[in-house]
């Protein structure tokens, strides 16, 4: 904890007999990127809104730089924030729109001037200081929101999906631009999304929340190979799931796992083997892109049916079922030719608990 930028210890929040948040316990440290992941409903925005100080826990405490801020008032927390809807005042032009918070804090003139010129440009958003948002893109609408939030030089940055109203390609271009800048000013930022893709690209750690509590946290590799529970196997990305039995390992030393109808898997690098005891039960997850296309009679090669395909510009996505009916799915560069049928083998894997029934 010593080490820790922002500390959230035990929160909890109820809404009459609903427990929206169950404990919720988290650590960031100075500069780092953290985004709380989730399905809606799930306690990240509440929790935001709580280090905000928008909302009040039932019980818990919020540090930020080594400050109780758990009373404290949102005012007087300095938290930049960024809303999904950006909460423009639509009779404001840019400059009065990012100059708000500092002529709020009683800045003098002539800083402000300083201070909201260059966070304009450092937004790409010289040449529209006068303008008025509805004469402004999405885009440039969210830098504007942007540069409100960072001009008052927040301790933190709280972002509740700021990219979620953006079309495709605008949203992943505000990705790049996110990224770059929260690295170039070495910003402490919270962001909260359900878009997994944001997540993993944009994060040095995530917080995947599931029903008001935190299921896994860790960095985006850890999340996505290295998941602890069945829901954040199942939420994150798209994986093929067998539920097997540890056997031991075969003689080339790949994992040797065996399905509940007794059919033998093989994987050449299983992840979390600990996970389970030897002979236990597991739900093995295998990424796609650890799939990959074997020939008839090699070590660990399985027969499966094509079933269906979809391409997604860079890999085509194959549907194959395997001969005792479980699907498995396979990222190829080049679409598969000849036949219904090819021959598949894990080249990875993680070994993940069984929820409990």
């Amino acid at each position: 904890m010593s080490d820790s930028f922002v500390s959230v210890r035990n929160l909890e929040k109820r809404y009459g007999a609903v427990r929206v948040l169950k404990g919720v316990s988290l650590d960031i440290k100075r500069n780092q990127f953290v985004s709380l992941l989730g399905h809606s409903g799930c306690g990240k925005t509440t929790t935001l809104r709580i280090v905000l100080g928008f909302l009040k826990a039932d019980s818990g405490s919020i540090h930020i730089d080594g400050q109780d801020m758990t009373h404290v008032s949102p005012r007087h927390r300095g938290i930049g924030m960024v809303f999904q809807s950006y909460a423009l005042w639509p009779h404001m032009s840019v400059f009065e729109n990012v100059a708000f918070g500092l002529r709020v804090r009683k800045v003098p003139e002539a800083e402000i001037a300083t201070r909201v010129t260059s966070a304009i440009e450092r937004l790409h958003l010289g040449g529209l200081a006068q303008r008025t948002p509805r004469e402004l893109s999405g885009g440039q609408q969210q830098r504007v929101a942007l540069a409100r939030a960072l001009v008052i030089n927040p301790p933190l940055l709280l972002l509740d999906e700021p990219l979620s109203n953006l079309d495709r390609q605008l949203r992943e271009d505000m990705r790049l631009e996110l990224k770059h800048l929260q690295r170039s000013i070495a910003q402490t930022t919270i962001y909260v999304t359900h878009d997994q893709d944001e997540a993993l690209s944009l994060s040095d750690r995530i917080v995947v929340m599931n029903l008001g509590q935190i299921e896994q946290q860790g960095s985006p590799h850890e999340i996505y190979f290295e998941p602890r529970t069945e829901f954040v196997a199942r939420f994150i990305g798209k994986a093929t799931f067998l539920d097997v039995t540890l056997d031991g390992a075969g003689a080339d030393g790949a994992a040797r796992l065996r399905t509940a109808d007794g059919m033998e898997v093989h994987v050449s690098k299983l992840r979390r083997r600990d996970a389970v005891a030897h002979g236990g039960r597991a739900l093995l997850a295998v990424r796609p892109e650890e799939v990959a296309l074997a020939s008839p009679g090699e070590a660990g090669a399985m027969r499966a049916r094509i079933v269906e395909f979809l391409f997604l510009g860079n890999v085509y996505r194959y549907q194959l079922l395997l001969d005792n009916g479980s699907d498995v799915f396979l990222d190829s560069r080049t679409p598969l030719d000849g036949g219904e049928f090819a021959h598949v083998r894990f080249d990875g894997g993680c070994l993940v608990p069984k929820a409990a029934q």
